[in-house]
């Protein structure tokens, strides 16, 4: 044996690996599940409703996040005095599961102003940037001058935003090959068919591996806030997943580090005010290794 991995034995990260059956099962098992079934399923952790004698013996208390570290990090993220946080003065506890080794668990780590600032700085920054791509791109052609004209910047303090266009706009996104696809309206886009953002290092889901030309620069800003929490790692690639309503994910192999959720855009977007309610954003950052996988 050379050690290579074969079809009996991949590689662990080989995001082409078909699911073991075992987990092909329970996954249709709690697909068919009803909400509340699933509330009160004592397999299924959830920190928010308090950890049960189930859990318990699942977890570890490992650490913990000094509340005061939390604070400095997201007030310097925000802009804003620390006193708009809202924080219980509580450190926060670090958990690692025992099912899976390595497996670092923190709950509530971002107060919920740094989950909106955060959200916005995704869905008004980084979506109008063009260099970060998204579901669209590959059917569609964006329409970024509409969001980058000077009426629209001059209303914005010079940040062009998808959210400043009304969602009556006539604006449309136009099919690249209209022969099998019709255009988009601005409200389409932004309530249905975005999908996912992906910043810094671009991802071909085709081939799933990463593009090898140089990808736009990982938001600083942002990078410097997970380190701000994780020193050792350097935020490099990421996705921004957007679900809405009735939305399912299959099952895959995901090596992503680190996620945060939650979040409104700005309160200035009247007509948008709505939009977060049917929406859940998930932040999925990733370090790439020396083999840029």
């Amino acid at each position: 044996m050379d050690g290579s991995a074969t079809n009996a034995n991949p590689k662990p990260t080989d995001t082409r690996q078909r699911p073991p059956e075992s987990i092909r099962t329970l996954y249709k098992t709690y697909q068919r599940a009803s909400p509340a079934t699933l509330d009160y399923d004592p397999e299924i952790l959830d920190i928010n409703r308090g950890i049960g004698p189930e859990q318990k013996v699942r977890l570890q208390l490992v650490d913990h996040v000094r509340h005061d570290d939390v604070r400095t990090a997201c007030a310097t993220f925000g802009g804003h005095g620390s006193g708009r946080l809202n924080m219980l003065s509580l450190d926060i506890p670090v958990y690692e599961s025992n099912d899976v080794p390595g497996l670092i668990l923190i709950p509530s780590l971002l107060p919920r102003q740094t989950q909106r600032d955060l959200s916005s700085r995704l869905l008004h920054t980084a979506l109008a940037n063009s260099r970060h791509k998204t579901n669209i791109h590959v059917h569609y052609d964006i329409p970024y001058r509409a969001i980058n004209s000077d009426n629209v910047l001059k209303s914005n303090n010079g940040e062009a935003s998808f959210f400043d266009l009304s969602p009556n706009s006539t604006e449309q996104f136009r099919p690249l090959n209209p022969e099998i696809r019709n255009p988009i309206t601005v409200s389409q886009f932004l309530r249905k068919k975005l999908r996912w953002i992906t910043l810094g290092g671009q991802y071909d889901w085709n081939e799933k591996v990463y593009h090898t030309e140089d990808p736009p620069p990982f938001p600083p800003d942002i990078a410097d806030l997970m380190r701000s929490f994780f020193p050792s790692t350097n935020p490099e690639v990421a996705i921004v997943n957007i679900y809405s309503p009735g939305d399912t994910l299959s099952i895959h192999r995901d090596t992503a580090t680190m996620t945060a959720d939650g979040g409104v855009p700005a309160d200035k977007y009247e007509s948008w005010r709505d939009w977060m309610s049917n929406k859940r954003i998930n932040f999925n950052v990733r370090q790439l290794n020396q083999d840029g996988v």
